[in-house]
């Protein structure tokens, strides 16, 4: 008698033991999980921001020669462009906001290309730097750089080969930020 009673403390700290390896296992599995899912969270906000984004050059690209005169800025390079801090950004005139993001850009005139047409007229080139600098759940900042080509009033000289082209966006690339 006394020998079935140990025998059935021996299953409870059996059935014990086997219980907190399970439950030990099904929080790591819920942190795993969680873990996903914020990161999904993050990449799915990120994605949206970045069509946003897009959305917004096209439409500041649409009616870049009005923002020209209050928005231009020297030319900068690239690395000059990912190094600028927030500040920087935050003085700029030309800066708006949306729902979950804040915007900043700024115009750069890269000059006229002769021999290059949209309907026979040479092609007037911007450049658009736009910052977004999220609100919210996420907490980041991306730059963007676009290429616009615009008619000019100047009728083409160009003797050599012509390149006729569509007016609107002609490039479109993100800049690795690493300002603060």
């Amino acid at each position: 008698m006394f020998y079935k009673h140990k025998e059935q403390g021996f299953i409870l700290y059996l059935t014990l033991f086997f219980l907190v390896i399970f439950s030990t296992l099904s929080v790591r599995v819920y942190q795993s999980s969680y873990s996903l899912v914020k990161t999904n969270i993050q990449e799915l906000l990120s994605d949206k921001i970045k069509l946003e984004s897009q959305s917004l050059l096209r439409q500041i690209g649409s009616h870049i020669q009005s923002f020209q005169q209050n928005c231009s800025f020297s030319l900068m390079t690239d690395k000059a462009l990912s190094e600028t801090s927030i500040h920087f950004w935050k003085q700029l005139r030309c800066n708006k906001s949306r729902a979950n993001f804040n915007y900043y850009f700024f115009i750069e005139n890269l000059g006229i290309n002769d021999c290059a047409t949209i309907n026979n007229l040479a092609t007037q080139y911007y450049r658009l730097n736009l910052m977004i600098v999220a609100k919210g759940l996420l907490k980041t900042n991306q730059l963007f750089q676009a290429t616009f080509a615009v008619k000019s009033p100047v009728v083409s000289q160009c003797k050599k080969n012509i390149d006729t082209l569509d007016e609107g966006l002609q490039s479109l690339k993100t800049i690795d930020w690493e300002g603060e």
